[in-house]
C-alpha cells in the first residue's frame, strides 16, 4: 500500500473518531436515556427477544 493511501487512511479513521465523539456528546443521551421508558406497545419496532419467540 501506497504511503498516500496509508496517509489518506489514517486522516479518514481520525476524523472518524472525531464525528464519533462529537456525535456522542451531542445525541448519545437519546440512544441511552432518551428512549427507555417509552412503551413499543403496538409498534412495528420490537426487541429481539420478542421477535425470536416461534409464532
Amino acid at each position: 500500500m501506497s504511503n498516500t493511501v496509508r496517509s489518506m487512511l489514517a486522516t479518514l479513521f481520525h476524523a472518524l473518531e472525531r464525528f464519533e465523539v462529537w456525535f456522542d456528546r451531542r445525541f448519545g443521551w437519546f440512544f441511552t436515556n432518551g428512549m427507555k421508558g417509552r412503551s413499543r406497545d403496538g409498534s412495528a419496532i420490537t426487541s429481539a427477544r420478542t421477535r425470536s419467540v416461534p409464532r
